[in-house]
């Protein structure tokens, strides 16, 4: 069995190479011309509606809670939450509100320690909340 299993490895790693090695070739005998021109294309990103949106309900949501402005935080996720509004792609506006509040996933420790801090504090205040225990487990869960 064993020796079989390494006659296979063998054929397969010759295959491998010599397809690998038969592709270079190919490329080497491909004569450039004008239709390679230009490439690769240059990128550049687009924004839609749809982004630009969820963008603005993540920062809304941002500067109520930076502000500590807790009770217009409450009934801004609170009126997401209660128009059940979704994008055309599917996503919940409120999820958008939620995700603002947690930082870029490169952001420094430090941004993460004091949004934290900035989550517990909005918890603290507002015990009978249903979104800041929300946004807090949202942030955690990151």
């Amino acid at each position: 069995m064993a020796q079989k299993n390494f006659k296979i490895g063998r054929l397969l790693t010759f295959l491998l190479l010599s397809s690998a090695l038969g592709v270079e070739a190919e490329m080497n005998s491909v004569p450039l011309n004008n239709s390679f021109k230009g490439l690769p294309p240059k990128l550049a990103m687009v924004e839609t509606s749809e982004t630009k949106e969820l963008k603005n309900i993540g920062e809304k949501a941002l500067a109520f809670l930076l502000a500590k402005d807790y009770s217009h935080l409450d009934e801004f996720a609170n009126t997401l939450r209660l128009s059940k509004e979704k994008l055309p792609n599917g996503f919940w506006k409120l999820g958008s509100c939620y995700s603002g509040l947690v930082p870029q996933r490169k952001a420094p420790e430090a941004d993460w320690q004091s949004r934290l801090a900035a989550l517990r504090d909005w918890v603290a205040a507002e015990p009978k909340s249903v979104s800041a225990p929300t946004a807090l487990a949202y942030f955690l869960k990151d």
